[in-house]
């Protein structure tokens, strides 16, 4: 048996509640009658993705993904844009590149590897979208 599987299916519980409240419902995700959808719920800044909004989707997409009862995923942003792309937040900790710049005061050297691995964490939602197994509507 495939060892992903068997560790889904120990792991599976009743149906998850998604914290919201965790990412001050930056994402806001349903998933009924086989149909998930997953709102990017900060219309404010045109859904721009901040750290908050990428972790959130990527936990949605975590539960769509594993969730055998979802057949589809709907993708999607409140207000006037569906996302306006990376949060630019002009230096205030709250911008696209800033999850891989070196920090000031980190005991950690801001090496190239570093800078790479944060990187693709932040690249991370679509890496589930396309490896998912499901189809997605955006």
């Amino acid at each position: 048996a495939n060892p992903l599987e068997i560790a889904k299916e120990s792991y599976s519980m009743s149906p998850q509640t998604f914290p919201s409240t965790l990412f001050n419902d930056a994402v806001l995700y349903e998933a009924n009658d086989g149909v998930a959808v997953i709102k990017m719920n900060q219309p404010q800044s045109m859904n721009t993705f901040s750290g908050e909004l990428h972790s959130g989707v990527v936990v949605a997409l975590d539960m769509a993904s594993e969730d055998p009862s979802v057949r589809v995923v709907i993708l999607t942003g409140s207000g006037k844009a569906f996302s306006a792309g990376g949060a630019l937040g002009a230096g205030k900790g709250k911008s696209a590149s800033d999850g891989f710049r070196a920090k000031e005061g980190s005991k950690i050297p801001p090496t190239v590897g570093a800078a790479i691995r944060n990187l693709r964490t932040g690249m991370r939602s679509s890496e589930i979208l396309r490896s998912m197994d499901k189809p997605t509507i955006a």
